[in-house]
């Protein structure tokens, strides 16, 4: 699509392109979690965090191309040319979702790494 197509920023969006969320899913997956650590560590202490992002849209940047594809122009307002620039996610933004949950999936896998560190005891 080329700028000022008249199309909705969200119908521009490859789809094929944008990785599935999988936050969505969590509970199913935590719960799938625990009865296989169960079956595996009968004994064991099983432990869970939860943590949220405050406010994880007006955090996450956005890439300086989705910038320039996703501005919306307001055209003549009081005599000015106006263009709108989204510098973060926006709601309702397609690609959104798939982008807050590929920083998620990294955290949550940076949190795992960190559990496993060798000299870590769980115990202490």
């Amino acid at each position: 699509m080329q700028f000022g197509s008249g199309h909705s920023i969200n119908s521009r969006v490859i789809e094929a392109q944008l990785s599935p969320s999988q936050y969505g899913y969590a509970f199913i997956r935590f719960i799938h979690l625990i009865v296989a650590l169960r079956l595996k560590f009968p004994t064991a202490h099983i432990l869970l965090n939860k943590f949220d992002f405050k406010s994880p849209y007006r955090r996450i940047h956005n890439d300086p191309n989705a910038i320039a594809h996703g501005m919306v122009t307001l055209g003549d307002l009081c005599g000015e040319n106006i263009a709108l620039a989204s510098l973060r996610l926006t709601f309702g933004g397609k690609p959104c979702p798939s982008i807050f949950s590929e920083i998620s999936e990294a955290t949550c896998d940076l949190a795992n790494a960190i559990a496993r560190i060798a000299p870590w005891d769980i115990k202490k």
